[in-house]
């Protein structure tokens, strides 16, 4: 069965999406976002690891926060070289959330990434900060990973980089589409990460009825709820 610490944790998290969810389905996303704690990118590293924010798309407000190895302060030109001479690794992050709520610079997240740089070693890690339904309808999400992909594809001090697609919950979704997209073009992915990825139906799987599934995803109307969210997601 699922661990004693995992539970707890997992009841906090039962707890904060009952709050934030309505009788209707709906997500309150202004008490998400009062209960999402920010952080700023980091110029000066931390642990090794320093952030910056970079705005790809001013017509779709499309930033990345980028992470990086740098045992000591850098400038800003040398922000865009390649972290190592040899091959590294390039892993672009799709954050979780439903597809409506955190974000690049949630706290959460931004943990994440730096884990993953200190972890990894001389590498670049990049924090999508894609479109959030219901604002913005499907597929915008999948849209602005596809466009962060090629953009990183073609860029020089990113060219000697091995892509990886990683994302956790509706983030690994957004992977999963966005190395799809890629099959069917000339961008080499070299692997995807997906962190308990969000793949749903409208009803349960023999392994979702489960006692440790019923434990992680206890939703009697899940298939209303799916439903609902890729209805309202679509229109």
């Amino acid at each position: 069965l699922v661990p004693l610490n995992t539970h707890v944790l997992i009841s906090q998290f039962k707890v904060a999406y009952r709050m934030l969810r309505r009788s209707d389905g709906t997500f309150n996303r202004h008490l998400a976002e009062f209960l999402d704690r920010k952080v700023p990118a980091n110029a000066t590293p931390i642990n090794n690891v320093l952030s910056f924010d970079l705005l790809l798309d001013r017509s779709t407000n499309l930033l990345v926060r980028i992470y990086r190895h740098a045992p000591h302060p850098v400038s800003y030109q040398s922000l865009f070289l390649p972290p190592s001479p040899s091959p590294f690794p390039l892993i672009i992050f799709f954050h979780g959330g439903s597809f409506a709520h955190s974000s690049s610079n949630s706290a959460i997240y931004d943990s994440l990434c730096r884990r993953l740089v200190s972890l990894v070693g001389p590498s670049i890690v990049i924090s999508v900060n894609y479109r959030r339904t219901p604002e913005y309808r499907y597929p915008s999400a999948y849209d602005d990973g596809w466009a962060v992909l090629n953009w990183a594809s073609n860029e020089s001090w990113l060219s000697n980089g091995s892509i990886f697609l990683c994302g956790d919950s509706s983030g690994g979704n957004i992977a999963h589409n966005v190395a799809l997209r890629a099959v069917d073009s000339k961008l080499v992915i070299h692997g995807n990460i997906l962190l308990n990825p969000m793949f749903g139906g409208n009803r349960r799987t023999e392994i979702g009825k489960e006692v440790r599934w019923k434990i992680l995803c206890n939703y009697p109307r899940q298939g209303l709820v799916l439903e609902g969210l890729f209805a309202r997601w679509s229109r």
